[in-house]
């Protein structure tokens, strides 16, 4: 007999893999910069982070981009190609 339940488990997930991305971002931005962006500011596509933020915290993102992104590969373990 088919079990529906078990079926159904496995969209549990689905869509989460933006969200733990994008919350990772967040924590990396923070304490590489001391700055704070919004989930809403982040969109996560085919690897590359594009934020929409204050001019001067996006340069200081920028200035600290290499150290941001050693973070997010590790805590995601997966490559991050970039952040805009």
């Amino acid at each position: 007999m088919f079990n529906v339940s078990l079926y159904l488990e496995k969209f549990k997930t689905i869509g989460l893999g933006d969200s733990i991305a994008k919350d990772a971002l967040i924590k990396a931005v923070r304490e590489c910069t001391g700055g704070k962006i919004e989930r809403k500011d982040v969109e996560f596509k085919n690897g590359t982070f594009r934020i929409k933020a204050d001019p001067i915290l996006k340069s200081e993102i920028m200035i600290k981009k290499e150290v941001i992104l050693e973070f997010l590969t590790k805590e995601l373990k997966k490559e991050v190609k970039d952040v805009r």
